[in-house]
């Protein structure tokens, strides 16, 4: 997905009330991830990452106060404050960016083609079991 760059420069006031502030205010049944693509703009890929971090649940509602997790959400203002990084004109390029891509059997040598080298419950990719 392209992302516009526009968009990065109508940066919110990072603060621990402008976050808590911005999540009260949402709809109740409004999801977490939904609310932070709404109000930080760097794209899904970012907010996703943004809650990995944070070890936040982006499917809990607002419903359930996700912002009366004070460590959680000091996690989440510092990945959002990292992520706002990443669009000024002075940052490097991003690196140690991982591409997944299932391979078929015939690049992994093994000869046959068309497979997809997964099993049944799709455990394997590009030949080597990912899961138990």
């Amino acid at each position: 997905d392209t992302y516009p760059l526009g968009a990065s420069k109508q940066r919110p006031p990072l603060s621990p009330e402008w976050l808590r502030d911005t999540l009260m205010a949402a709809d109740a049944n409004a999801p977490l991830r939904t609310v932070l693509m709404r109000a930080v703009p760097v794209g899904k890929e970012l907010v996703e990452h943004c809650l990995l971090f944070s070890k936040m649940d982006g499917s809990r509602r607002m419903g359930a106060k996700p912002w009366e997790d004070g460590g959680a959400m000091g996690l989440l203002l510092q990945a959002i404050s990292e992520a706002f990084r990443y669009f000024d004109a002075d940052a490097p390029p991003p690196t140690g960016i991982i591409v997944l891509k299932q391979r078929d059997d015939a690049e992994n040598g093994k000869g046959g083609g068309g497979g997809g080298g997964g099993d049944r419950e799709g455990k394997k990719a590009g030949g080597v079991a990912v899961g138990a």
